[in-house]
């Protein structure tokens, strides 16, 4: 990438649900602003949608769609979905803060077409990261000693990765003071390395930095993985200096 505003990063930040339909994921705006700076200093526009902007499942795709719609001139176009997740019916899904679902799926194809025919962000590198659970382990809570918490799809073509937290199936952890330890340990290798590293090199160290993070006494692992339809090696150059 070679502009000097090298892309946009959409965040959207699910904090609470209607009437306590599910909990309070305490410790996402610690994930938000980490991120927000992380892009920020990478050269990206940073769009970020919280709780009172209305992020409902069906407005949380129009706000993807439009943001995407004015990302068409950029270089690479950025997606962090920040909420509580789990499957349904066999089909991955990210929950609106009114608890109904939409799939992981619907959330990809919503930045893929401006419409059912046109495709938009054409030639652009699309990275989407799902900070949320891709399944449900029942009493993980009440095996953990600190104060961690559960955050409880497929490519549709070339130049697209998508990023987990965790394996399919499985629970994605968060502290509600320090943040999830996906986007934690996102920030911590691309500060350190995007200066110079591709960024599946990169998701290979998060993956081996999460495991820093566990709790040896609960015996919890939590493995970061992705899906790459990247056409070409992917770096932010022109990199950036540490927090």
């Amino acid at each position: 990438m070679d502009k000097k505003r090298q892309g946009t990063a959409c965040i959207i930040n699910v904090l609470t649900f209607e009437k306590d339909i599910m909990k309070s994921r305490t410790g996402t705006n610690m994930d938000r602003d980490r991120l927000t700076q992380l892009f920020e200093q990478l050269h990206f526009r940073v769009v970020v949608f919280n709780d009172e902007d209305g992020l409902s499942a069906a407005e949380m795709l129009e706000k993807i769609k439009e943001t995407a719609k004015d990302a068409k001139d950029a270089q690479c176009f950025v997606l962090f979905i920040l909420s509580h997740g789990g499957e349904i019916n066999d089909a991955e899904v990210v929950f609106g803060r009114y608890g109904k679902p939409v799939t992981k799926k619907a959330i990809i194809r919503a930045w893929y077409l401006s419409d059912e025919n046109y495709p938009i962000l054409r030639g652009v590198v699309r990275l989407v990261f799902f900070q949320c659970c891709r399944g449900s382990i029942i009493g993980i809570r009440d095996e953990l000693d600190a104060p961690d918490e559960q955050d409880g799809c497929q490519p549709t073509e070339g130049n697209l990765l998508v990023g987990f937290p965790c394996r399919e199936g499985f629970a994605c952890l968060r502290n509600p003071v320090r943040g999830s330890r996906y986007v934690q340990t996102i920030v911590k290798v691309f500060m350190e390395e995007a200066q110079n590293t591709d960024i599946q090199t990169m998701l290979t160290h998060v993956s081996n930095a999460q495991k820093e993070l566990m709790q040896p006494q609960n015996d919890i692992h939590q493995d970061a993985g992705h899906l790459s339809h990247l056409q070409k090696e992917f770096f932010f150059f022109p990199g950036i200096q540490h927090m």
